[in-house]
Parts: C-alpha cells; sequence; structure tokens
C-alpha cells in the first residue's frame, strides 16, 4: 500500500509541475530525476523533443 500511495504522490507531483512550471524547469527537474535512467528527460518533462534539445543546447553553451 505504501508503495501505491508513493506513486500516486509522484505522479501527483509531476501533474503539478507539467501544468505550473515553465518548460526549463520541467526539464531540469526531468534531467535530475533521470540521473542514471536509462529513459529520456524529455518524456518525463511533458515537452516535445524540438523544444527540449533547444533548452539542453542552450545550457550546455552556458556551461562552456
Amino acid at each position: 500500500m505504501r508503495a501505491i500511495g508513493g506513486r500516486v504522490k509522484e505522479a501527483h507531483a509531476r501533474l503539478r509541475e507539467i501544468t505550473a512550471e515553465r518548460v526549463e524547469q520541467r526539464l531540469a527537474h526531468a534531467v535530475l530525476r533521470q540521473a542514471g535512467r536509462p529513459a529520456g528527460p524529455r518524456r518525463e518533462s511533458g515537452t516535445i523533443l524540438y523544444t527540449a534539445s533547444r533548452i539542453l543546447s542552450r545550457w550546455e553553451g552556458a556551461a562552456s
């Protein structure tokens, strides 16, 4: 029962994230969640590939 409760809580947090946060924030959270996992952050952030790629490229340029 705790596992189900944890998943419902996580799903609620992601739904709130998708509806209330900017794409950059959602993508940053998705990247942090995906650290060490095989799935991609674009799918987790609720955005399209083009937008995710553009934002990640901008971050990469800023880090250089």
